[in-house]
């Protein structure tokens, strides 16, 4: 009885030992980007949005850009994203907004994306002048 009971508690701390040393393939969470806004101007219809990737997170941005709501509205599902035409320098980047109607007020964020997620800058509130 004792070498069954000895075979046993071997046999439990094996599986044991086993279990803590087994390693999962799942990846480890990783950092967000962070974007911010650094300036913007409008006049003549158009806004200019100067923005900042000022940490890339775990990984590298791949994308970057700005949203742009209507605040009439912001629940319409009438939201503007503009990324592919982004200029700047490596860490920033600045958008001209066009196609925005004279007068309406729109809120504005930027926004950047690495493997982990994407990530918005804190929103503002523009209304576009002549």
């Amino acid at each position: 009885m004792k070498k069954i009971m000895l075979i046993m508690l071997s046999l439990l701390v094996m599986t044991a030992t086993f279990a803590n040393t087994v390693k999962t393939t799942e990846e480890p969470e990783g950092q967000l980007p962070t974007v911010s806004i650094t300036q913007i101007t409008t006049g003549s219809g158009i806004v200019c949005v100067h923005s900042l990737v000022s940490d890339y997170g775990s990984s590298p941005v791949f994308e970057k850009g700005v949203r742009c709501i209507p605040v009439a509205n912001p629940n319409n599902g009438e939201e503007i994203d503009y990324d592919p035409s982004y200029y700047g320098e490596y860490d920033q980047f600045n958008m001209m907004l066009t196609g925005l109607e004279i007068g309406k007020t729109y809120i504005i964020s930027a926004y950047a994306i690495n493997d982990y997620g994407t990530t918005y800058s804190a929103e503002v509130t523009v209304t576009v002048a002549r």
